[in-house]
């Protein structure tokens, strides 16, 4: 794998972690961040980190309460994650970037966008399409039916990596297993054998899921953005499931509302469209973004 450099950039509460790789913006023909889903880490890009060229500075983000940052105390809100990220091009001294959000990041970066003239172009993969507002639903029962079994796994215990390593095989959507993916779960875990737990925090991870079951406004972002904006759809979802994350109809209707974005729909499940073989097809959008800005 691709060597990076590891960065500490002071935020709210304490210290943000981040890795970088390529060279420093000043030297860079542009200047990505990412921004990873709900309950992932910075080591979800690796394999995206793979088929960056040399001369771009790829930075990939420790969102407040996962991985490295997990630490990191309240606020907790999609909001926030856009001030961190702020930050981090602040910390590397990137007047502009590019930022890329996967699932739950694609919001985040979607309301970066808003917020800021600093991001000539948006990406955004699977993830950040507008959603209707849940009628009489409780935000807690959405979010379980979305991602509850990536949350699950926060409140168990493992005795070994190994057995860590194992309950991640069996997951439907990641059949075809890497070094990738086994250096994203390493990096996922914490603790003291035979008590190892997942890292990410839940309570951030609820709130974030939260203020998107909720908040329209932030929501709806994507539809507010002015830059050029590339979209990519996966055909399947968390669980392989045939269909996707995002309808495809809803892909289309943005395709024919916003003059400024470009949608894709790549052959990949909502994990390997960044951690797997759609990675390649995920970087292309943000070489597009790149010549759009």
């Amino acid at each position: 794998m691709r060597t990076f450099t590891e960065l500490s950039v002071p935020v709210v509460g304490g210290e943000l972690r981040a890795i970088r790789w390529g060279p420093s913006p000043a030297d860079a023909r542009a200047t990505v961040i990412a921004a990873h889903g709900i309950t992932a880490s910075s080591r979800s890009m690796t394999a995206v980190a793979e088929v960056v060229p040399d001369d771009v500075c790829f930075v990939a983000v420790d969102l407040r309460g996962r991985g490295d940052s997990s630490d990191l105390p309240e606020p907790y809100s999609i909001q926030q994650h856009c001030d961190d990220l702020l930050a981090v091009a602040d910390h590397i001294g990137a007047d502009t970037f590019i930022p890329v959000g996967h699932s739950m990041g694609a919001y985040v970066v979607a309301n970066l966008g808003t917020r800021t003239d600093r991001t000539p172009a948006i990406v955004m993969w699977d993830g950040g399409f507008p959603l209707p507002a849940p009628i009489d639903l409780d935000p807690d029962a959405v979010i379980e039916a979305v991602v509850g079994p990536a949350i699950a796994r926060l409140s168990m215990t493992f005795e070994s990596v190994d057995a860590y390593l194992d309950f991640w095989k069996m997951h439907p959507a990641l059949s075809e297993w890497t070094d990738h993916l086994e250096a994203y779960c390493r990096y996922d875990l914490g603790g003291e054998a035979p008590a190892l737990q997942p890292r990410p925090n839940e309570a951030a991870i609820r709130a974030d899921g939260r203020q998107l079951v909720v908040d329209t406004d932030t929501i709806n972002a994507i539809q507010r953005l002015t830059v050029p904006v590339e979209l990519v759809r996966a055909t399947r979802g968390i669980m392989n499931e045939p269909g996707g994350l995002i309808p495809e109809e809803v892909a289309a209707g943005l395709d024919a509302a916003m003059d400024n974005l470009h949608s894709e729909t790549v052959d990949a499940n909502h994990y390997t469209l960044v951690m797997g073989d759609g990675a390649k097809q995920s970087w292309a959008a943000v070489e597009r973004a790149i010549a759009r800005s």
